[in-house]
C-alpha cells in the first residue's frame, strides 16, 4: 500500500509489504519519484504515472498494470489500484499494488 499527496502524487507512506517488494524503507520511498521505482520507459513513467494519479485525484479510479522496479533493479510486473480518499482530514490517495509477475509469465 502506498499513501500519496492527492495534489503532487509525492509518496507520503508505505506498509510493510512495499518495503519487501521494493527494497525500500519508508523514508527512503518518501524522497523518491514514482519513476524511480518504475521501468522509466515512455509507458511506465513519472508523466504517466501523475496523469494516472490525478484521474484518481479526479474521482476517477484507477485499475491497470505497471512495470516497477526494486532497490536492486529488478523489474517486476504489478497491477495498481488506485482511489481517492482522505486521512487525518486531508486528501489523498491510496495505490493497492499487487506484484503479479507470475501470473503475467503464464500469459
Amino acid at each position: 500500500i502506498f499513501i500519496h499527496d492527492a495534489e503532487t502524487g509525492a509518496i507520503l507512506d508505505i506498509n510493510q509489504k512495499a518495503v519487501e517488494m521494493y527494497g525500500y524503507a519508508p523514508e527512503e520511498m518518501r524522497e523518491l519519484s514514482v519513476e524511480a521505482i518504475s521501468e522509466g520507459t515512455p509507458d511506465y513513467s513519472q508523466e504517466e504515472a501523475l496523469r494516472r494519479l490525478k484521474q484518481a485525484g479526479a474521482g476517477s479510479p484507477q485499475l491497470f498494470t505497471w512495470r516497477c522496479k526494486d532497490k536492486s533493479g529488478r523489474l517486476f510486473w504489478a497491477e495498481v489500484n488506485i482511489k481517492r480518499t482522505v486521512l487525518g482530514g486531508m486528501p489523498r490517495l491510496l495505490a493497492i499494488v499487487r506484484d503479479i509477475t507470475g501470473r503475467k509469465e503464464l500469459d
